[in-house]
C-alpha cells in the first residue's frame, strides 16, 4: 500500500503537460531569428508545426528533448548588400525513417 501511494506521489509530479510548450516552439524559433544578426535581412514566418517522433533522456540536472519535427515556413528577403557575392548551399538530404503513429 505504501508503495502504491508513493508511486502515485511521484506521477503527479511527473506529469508535465507539454502542449502549451510545444506551442511556443515557432514563436521562439522566429524570434530568435529576428533578434540576431540573420534577423537584419530575413524574416521568417512558420506554419504547420508538426512533432513526427520525441526522444526524453534523463542527464544528471536536466531532461534533455530530441525532437524531430516537421514545418512549414515562409522566408522573406529583407535586404541583401549589394556588393557582396550571395552563396546558396544545399544540403544533401539525409534519409530518416518515417514514424509510427
Amino acid at each position: 500500500m505504501l508503495h502504491d501511494k508513493v508511486r502515485h506521489t511521484m506521477q503527479t509530479y511527473l506529469a508535465v503537460s507539454m502542449d502549451t510548450l510545444i506551442k511556443k516552439v515557432p514563436a521562439l524559433i522566429e524570434g530568435a531569428i529576428s533578434t540576431g544578426k540573420t534577423g537584419k535581412s530575413i524574416n521568417v514566418e512558420i506554419s504547420d508545426f508538426n512533432i513526427l517522433s520525441c526522444d526524453i533522456n534523463m542527464g544528471s540536472k536536466r531532461l534533455h528533448f530530441l525532437v524531430h519535427a516537421r514545418l512549414r515556413s515562409v522566408i522573406e528577403l529583407k535586404h541583401i548588400n549589394a556588393g557582396k557575392k550571395v552563396d546558396i548551399k544545399t544540403k544533401k538530404k539525409i534519409s530518416r525513417p518515417e514514424p509510427t503513429k
